[in-house]
């Protein structure tokens, strides 16, 4: 975890809500110069920020309403950085709770140097990475769908359909040998969706990809040349990091896209494993699902994926396979070369 090293005049701690905010603001001193609750508006923060500026330093936990406070400020030339939120809970976390407290607390973190960082995505491509995330929501609800209509079909005893629901001139047959009226049109519900979802699927995906090379050229064509590797798992890479100079060791890049277990150390002992879920959820996706393929892609891989998963098991095997293509794409990022499998397999 990094935390911010800083200092300011004036230090600002906002609680951030989706029609309000509490606004806290701390002199040098650690006196408490304005608590106030407002509107969610840049109009009336900007206003009660005003006798503070311009050496005033803003802090915020990273909710889902961030964006826009981020983008005001930022507009309006303010310093603006955005906490971690389980850190932030971890830290600063006591027995009374209120807008005004936490407030006052977020502050006094970025007073102390003590204020764990989140990365604050910057506005100009934030819309086509929640675009791509949006994509990636709609295939889940497919698979969502598909699995519903195989549970139907097993429930009633039926035989499997297998891949078929898939393919829309195949689909008729998941209903066919229901005696049971309503299960036959519960079945037809789910498969009436697909049809829909099919399509926006295609459309997202062709306006991705198209934005996507208008931006990403270079590290597009890097990162698919690792065998499995294609245009939605490079994107979803890409996209989530923003830049790879973010990221000062490929430990650090790994430890951020979830591909490490931390360990938990006392008296020289590991007594567990830390919060494997800190970090990026898409990353991590991205590297399971490019782990997988690549295996399926090329025999080399596969092989090295099977040696993994023989002496550490399949789990864990394919865990430190996905750590592997991490540490390997943040160096494909930072040199811009391609792939080189025999190099890969050796390491």
């Amino acid at each position: 975890m990094r935390y911010l090293t800083a200092t300011a005049a004036s230090y600002a701690g906002v609680d951030l809500h989706a029609t309000s905010l509490h606004l806290c603001v701390l002199d040098q001193g650690g006196t408490v110069r304005l608590s106030r609750k407002l509107k969610a508006q840049p109009e009336p923060f900007l206003e009660a920020l005003a006798p503070f500026r311009p050496d005033v330093l803003i802090g915020c936990e990273c909710v889902h309403t961030w964006y826009w406070l981020a983008d005001a400020c930022r507009d309006h030339g303010l310093r603006f950085e955005l906490g971690h939120a389980w850190a932030m809970k971890a830290i600063h976390q006591s027995k009374t709770k209120s807008d005004a407290h936490d407030a006052e607390g977020i502050a006094r973190l970025l007073r102390g140097g003590n204020f764990p960082l989140a990365y604050a995505y910057p506005r100009e491509r934030r819309g086509l990475r929640d675009l791509l995330r949006t994509r990636l929501t709609l295939v889940r609800q497919r698979a969502e769908l598909y699995a519903h209509i195989h549970t139907v079909r097993r429930q009633d005893n039926l035989d499997s359909i297998g891949r078929d629901v898939k393919y829309k001139s195949k689909r008729a047959d998941a209903t066919a040998g229901f005696a049971d009226p309503h299960l036959r049109r519960a079945v037809q519900a789910r498969l009436n969706l697909l049809d829909p979802l099919d399509a926006e699927i295609r459309h997202l995906e062709r306006d991705l990809e198209a934005a996507a090379r208008d931006q990403f050229p270079a590290e597009l064509a890097v990162l698919q040349t690792i065998p499995g590797v294609g245009p939605i798992i490079s994107m979803t890479i890409l996209l989530e990091i923003d830049t790879i100079t973010r990221f000062e060791t490929r430990q650090q890049f790994c430890s951020y896209a979830r591909l490490i277990s931390p360990r938990q150390e006392s008296d020289g002992k590991v007594v567990g494993v830390g919060n494997a879920r800190a970090g990026n959820a898409w990353l991590k996706w991205a590297f399971s699902e490019a782990a997988v393929l690549a295996a399926q892609k090329d025999a080399r891989m596969k092989r090295c994926l099977d040696k993994l998963q023989s002496r550490h098991g399949t789990a864990k095997g394919l865990s430190i396979f996905a750590h592997k293509l991490g540490r390997v794409v943040y160096h494909l990022l930072r040199t811009q070369k391609v792939f080189d499998v025999d190099r890969f397999v050796r390491g």
